[in-house]
Parts: structure tokens; C-alpha cells; sequence
């Protein structure tokens, strides 16, 4: 596969001494609806919306909300049944996802923004761009698939994670899922926390989730998405196949390809300093495309 270049970034974190200046509104979901965390530091337009992974919740955005909030009105949303959200009262697809997440930024009044997702927030926002093309500017899609297929590797993954989850064991769960997640021993830190995030998602909502994106399959429907798309891969994911994920690259029209080596599936928190560097050289190419010139990321 071809190495796709992007532009340097000029983007200058501001992290230190501006806590003051950052507004955060965060709102709990009752009776359906979701929780979402709103960060402003001043007037700020333009909006990026972040959408995390199964087991996990719009807080573990942090190390890139403290970043973007400088540029963007950051929104990091919980989807059903994690972080802040109730969980669904039906069974979960992942068109229903889209639309609860489309019907939250509906009272946002966010004009075309930028769409982040990880892993199963990655592919709800594909379904959310094949949704309602018009209100997104461009997609960021992290170690996420337009469809799983059945492999040994599939095969090997819900071998994992089934006899827990149908038997309500959510703490073994949460061990061989942040141990996967996080497998190196100076992780010691995000594999804590990655257990205990999981360990409070309930067993419904994990079986549902699972077989939400089990049933997903939008390749037939790539090459309706014209927006640019970023998709980020970590090269030690151990969750989708690296084949699942090279299917974004061959079929999108306007897709740039971006390898982390030595980084699993996920990359905004093993690898955040990475990342960012990687999701600023995209958001600069949006923001000023006549300014950048290029180098190369593996």
C-alpha cells in the first residue's frame, strides 16, 4: 500500500495556564437521550465531535480535547450505556446509533463539523456521514471497519469476549479487554482505568454493542462518502484486522491512510502525542490547504 502524505503541522499546543479560559458544559442523558461534554476557550465556531469506543466514554478524549479546545468547540458524546448515557431500551444497531448521536448534535446547532471516532464511535460515524452527508466537513475514522468479516481472527476475538459477557462475568471481561488493549508494562495506568470503564458498562448493552457491529457492513457504500477522510490504523491492533480496516483505504474516494507503528488499537491513549501530531497535520490541511507543505508518516 502507498504512503499518503500530510502536512506539517504549525499547530502549537496550548495546554499550560489556560485552564480559566476553557468553559466546559457537561449534560447527563435521561429518558434517551445522551450525555454529551461541551469544551470552549472563547468565541469558537467551528465544532469537532469525538466519539469513543465500546467500554469506553467521551472522557477518555482528554489528551485531545486539552489540545483541539484551543481551535474547535470540542463535543465528546456517551453513547448508550456508557459513561453518562442510560442504556438503550431496545436492542442496539448501528443505525440507531447514528440517529441518537445525529438527534444530540440536533439541539447542539453545530454547523459542518469534523467527526472523530474510535473503534465502534469510528463506525457509527461512518453510518452517521452515509446518513446526513451535508452537516460534516470531513471524518477521522481510528482502528474502526466498515465491516468485520469472519476470520480466525474474528473467530479468536469473540472466542475471548462471549463466555464472559453471557455470563455477566463483566470484570473478566474488562481484564482480557484492557490487557489487549493495553499489553505492555508500562501501561500499568491505562490498563487500570480501561478495566475499570469497562467493568461499568452492563452486560446488555456489551452484547448488543458487539452484535451491532457484528451485522455492520457499509463496503457496498464507501465511494458515496466525498468528504476527506482520515483513517488512522495502529499497527498492533488486536481488535480488527488490518485487512478490515485497508478495505476504508481502497473504496473511499478521498482517504488518507496513516500506519502508527507500535501502537494498538487504541492509539489516542498509547500513543497520544503521536496521534495528535497526526490528527493536526489533517485538521491544518482542511484549515489552510494552500499553506502546508508535506512529509510522510508511517
Amino acid at each position: 500500500m502507498e504512503k499518503h502524505k500530510l502536512p506539517v503541522s504549525t499547530h502549537t499546543a496550548r495546554t499550560e495556564g489556560t485552564n480559566s479560559r476553557v468553559t466546559v458544559q457537561a449534560v447527563r442523558g435521561v429518558n434517551g437521550t445522551l450525555a454529551y461534554r461541551q469544551y470552549r476557550a472563547g468565541i469558537i465556531d467551528d465544532s469537532i465531535v469525538l466519539l469513543h469506543g465500546l467500554g469506553s466514554a467521551g472522557v477518555d478524549w482528554s489528551l485531545q480535547t486539552a489540545e483541539l479546545v484551543h481551535r474547535y468547540r470540542v463535543i465528546t458524546i456517551d453513547l448508550p450505556g456508557h459513561g453518562e448515557s442510560p442504556p438503550s431500551n431496545h436492542r442496539s444497531s448501528i443505525p440507531e446509533l447514528s440517529r441518537q448521536v445525529l438527534q444530540t448534535l440536533d439541539g447542539l446547532h453545530t454547523k459542518p463539523c469534523i467527526l472523530v471516532g474510535h473503534s465502534l464511535g469510528g463506525i457509527t460515524a461512518l453510518q452517521m456521514v452515509l446518513d446526513q452527508p451535508d452537516r460534516f466537513r470531513a471524518l477521522v475514522l481510528v482502528n474502526a471497519v466498515p465491516h468485520m468479516s469472519v476470520s480466525r481472527h474474528s473467530i479468536r476475538q469473540g472466542m475471548g469476549r462471549l463466555p464472559d459477557v453471557l455470563l455477566g462475568r463483566m470484570d473478566m471481561l474488562a481484564g482480557f479487554v484492557a490487557a489487549e488493549h493495553f499489553p505492555h508494562p508500562g501501561q500499568d495506568l491505562l490498563r487500570r482505568l480501561a478495566v475499570r470503564r469497562i467493568g461499568s458498562v452492563e452486560r446488555q448493552t456489551y452484547l448488543h454493542m458487539m452484535t451491532a457491529i457484528l451485522r455492520f457492513d457499509v463496503r457496498g457504500q464507501l465511494g458515496r462518502i466525498s468528504k476527506p477522510v482520515l483513517v488512522v490504523s495502529g499497527t498492533d491492533d488486536r481488535v480488527f484486522s488490518s485487512s478490515d480496516k485497508q478495505v476504508l483505504a481502497e473504496k473511499l474516494p478521498d482517504v488518507t491512510w496513516v500506519e502508527m507503528e507500535e501502537s494498538g488499537h487504541a492509539c489516542p491513549q498509547d500513543s497520544p502525542v503521536r496521534f495528535n501530531r497526526i490528527l493536526w497535520s489533517f485538521l491544518d490541511q482542511l484549515d489552510s490547504p494552500e499553506e502546508t507543505e508535506t512529509s510522510e508518516y508511517n
